[in-house]
This record gives structure tokens, sequence and C-alpha cells, in this order.
């Protein structure tokens, strides 16, 4: 038993639209409630309440305008409030940076969602069927295997989108026989490939950057909070949704690709997040390429499609490498050299191409 997510986006009326953004404003508030009562706990040396706990004061101390919506997604809220608070409790770390205490969430400052729980969610034919809300259309024709747990509902935008949680019986496949290929991440090209291939991508964000600016600088030339200062930010918005889609779906492409297409995938352990701390116009570069997310996707889809991921030890000299003779560098390859030379063997080859077959050899076991 796996669970898996199917993410559609949403044709809701008029009507829809405004009970859509209702439910989310009351699993905001319903957020900021929990969290107040959790840090007066600490405040005070008490217990913490849990999302349960939380969950039954709720149903006593619940506002009166609070019974218009379900209370579905009060559950939903609490709950990622108690997962949050453990998180924090527990020490987890996120990319190296450990998670801090739950914050509140301001309107118009946070993304607008709600999740849904129970057992009364359900697809009827190119709809989906909400709690309070009922069958809302979608944009094309569901394909969801398996029991649905939960639907988290979102704004994109420039759209509304649910994101479906399926419990769902998946064995996962065999190991595939087939060629292995190394995958090294730049920003010359953002994959190159062990057999030669190199794979530009789309740079959304690079692209938009220009028109961003301007309407940036046309948002804050308005008199805040008026109605031409909200119709700019909703075109801001709706650029970066288009940059967020382009990006997702480059990434996608490209990850399902490699995992049908190879027995093994090895990349290289990147320090996102220390990279990000860079100068400006790098850490931009950086966060357009998603390097990350990526990883993420290639970590879930080899699983499904039966190919291996190998993930190369942080520090790992695939750049300054033969991958020839082996020979080591003695100094390490400049940023401004796009040509591998061997002082050893002679070899000759592109710097990412070289450090790519690097990557292709740990596949197989060699070091």
């Amino acid at each position: 038993m796996i669970r898996q997510a199917y993410r559609y986006a949403l044709r809701p009326t008029a009507v829809q639209r405004r009970a859509l953004a209702g439910h989310c404003g009351c699993a905001r508030f319903a957020w900021n409630w929990g969290l107040a009562r959790v840090k007066a706990a600490l405040d005070a040396g008490e217990e913490v309440p849990s999302g349960y706990d939380l969950g039954k004061v709720w149903t006593q101390e619940k506002p009166g305008w609070a019974g218009e919506y379900s209370r579905r997604v009060v559950e939903g809220a609490l709950r990622a409030l108690d997962q949050a608070v453990k998180d924090w409790r527990s020490g987890k770390r996120i990319r190296g940076v450990p998670v801090g205490l739950p914050r509140f969430k301001a309107r118009g400052r946070c993304r607008r969602s709600c999740t849904f729980c129970g057992q009364t969610l359900r697809i009827e034919g190119r709809a989906v069927v909400l709690p309070r809300i009922g069958r809302v259309a979608l944009h094309e024709a569901p394909r969801v295997k398996g029991r649905i747990g939960s639907a988290t509902v979102s704004w994109g935008g420039k759209r509304w989108f649910v994101s479906l949680q399926v419990e769902r019986d998946r064995q996962p496949p065999g190991p595939r026989p087939g060629p292995a290929v190394g995958v090294d991440l730049g920003l010359r090209a953002f994959a190159t490939l062990s057999t030669g291939e190199q794979v530009h991508a789309p740079t959304p964000l690079a692209t938009a950057l220009r028109r961003l600016r301007r309407l940036q600088r046309a948002a804050a030339r308005c008199q805040p909070g008026s109605a031409n200062q909200a119709k700019v930010q909703r075109l801001v918005a709706r650029l970066h949704a288009r940059v967020a889609d382009v990006r997702r779906d480059f990434l996608a492409k490209l990850s399902t690709r490699l995992a049908k297409s190879f027995s093994a995938v090895v990349i290289e352990d990147l320090d996102v997040a220390a990279l990000l701390g860079e100068a400006r116009p790098l850490a931009r570069r950086l966060a357009d390429a998603g390097w990350g997310e990526f990883r993420r996707m290639l970590e879930y889809k080899c699983g499904w499609y039966g190919a291996r991921l190998v993930v190369a030890p942080r520090g790992f000299p695939s750049t300054n490498t033969c991958s020839a003779c082996g020979a080591l560098r003695p100094r390490p390859l400049g940023t401004s050299t796009h040509t591998f030379r061997c002082a050893t063997c002679g070899h000759a080859a592109d710097r990412d191409v070289n450090a790519a077959q690097n990557l292709e050899r740990l596949a197989h076991g060699a070091p």
C-alpha cells in the first residue's frame, strides 16, 4: 500500500470560487487559533495540546460563522499544525536547516489552501465532490486509482487546484536490466548525461524577469490597499504561476524519461541550500534551475519504474577525475575552463561529459 497524489485544475463556478476562498480562510483562522493555544501552553510550561485535543476545544469554542464551512478543513488545519509542532520539537531538518516553530498566517500573505479529510470525498465523472461545496468540475478527466484519503484545494495564482492523496496497491517493479547513466547538473546545461547528451532547461524566471520587475514597480507606485494595486498583484501572481508551471513541466518530463530509459541513474549530492547563499545573480539562476525538485522527482519515479537511484557522496571529485584513466588532477578545474585535459593519459573531453561519465561508474560499484 502506497500513497500517491494526483493534482488537477478545477473549474469552479462563481459561487464555488467564493466557497473555496471561504474554506481557505476558515482553515487559516483555525491554524492561527490552534497555534495561539500551543504558544500559550509553551509560555506557561504546560503540556502542548495535540491536534486531537485542539479539535475537541474547537467544537466548544468555535465562532458562529464557522458553521458555514465544513469541519473537515478545520481537522486538516489542526492536523497539519500538530505535525508541524512535532517536527519542530523533534529537531527535524530540511535541506540542512532545522525546522522552526510554526508561524501565524497573515491574510493575503500566505498560501491560500485547505485540506478536506474524511470518507465523503469521491470522483464523479469529470468532477470531484467536496464536503459543503459539492460537485466541482475538473479541467481534465481524472485517472485516480485507489481510495481518496484527503483532498487539498489551493489557489495557484491563476486557477484553483485540487491535490488528491490516494492510497493504492502498487507493487514495486523488480530491477530492470539495461544501461546506467550519470547525470551532471550545471548552469551551462541543466543536465549533461554520460552518453554525451546535454539537456538545456527553459529558464522561465530569466525569461519573465523583465516583465516581473515592471509589474512589481507598478504595484509599488499604487496606493496601498487600492483596487489598482490588487489588480497588479494578481498579474504578478499569474506570472509567478506561469514560471512555476513551465519549470515543473520540464523537470517532470526529464525525470520520467531518465527513470524509464535507464536501469540506474547517478546524480550528485549537491548542497543546494549553501549554493543559494551565493551572490544574487548566481542564486537566482540556481533557483530557476530547480535542482532540488528534480532530485525529489527522480527519487519516487525511479521507484515507480524499477530504476535504481544512486547518489554520489558529497565532495565526490567528478569534475577533477579523468574518466579514462581515473587520475585525479592536482589542482581543481577552474569554473571558466570548459574542457578537461588529463596530464597523465592525455584524454580530453567536455568537463561536464567527463563528470557525468565518472558518476556513471558509481552505478557499477567503481570508486
